[in-house]
């Protein structure tokens, strides 16, 4: 059994489901498609934002705060189980 057009339609997700592109990574400053540039952000399912981290008052350390991930739990979209920071 191969992978046909048609199989292959099945596994592109749509723009709803995935997160925006990053497009460029530089010392202190990305490009995020969609978005635009800045330091940092959030990326979710179906969009994202620049990030202020005194938002939520995290830092290096101890890291990523609970509020951080709240905001998700307050969309339609499904809230991810895995974090991943790059």
């Amino acid at each position: 059994m191969g992978f046909g057009p048609s199989s292959v339609r099945r596994l592109v997700m749509s723009d709803e489901m995935r997160s925006p592109k990053i497009l460029v990574v530089s010392w202190g400053s990305m490009e995020i498609e969609k978005i635009g540039t800045g330091k940092d952000f959030k990326l979710y399912p179906g969009g994202g934002r620049e990030w202020d981290w005194n938002e939520t008052g995290t830092r290096h350390s101890p890291g990523i705060q609970p509020a951080d991930m709240e905001e998700r739990k307050l969309t339609e979209q499904p809230v991810a189980d895995t974090l991943t920071i790059w």
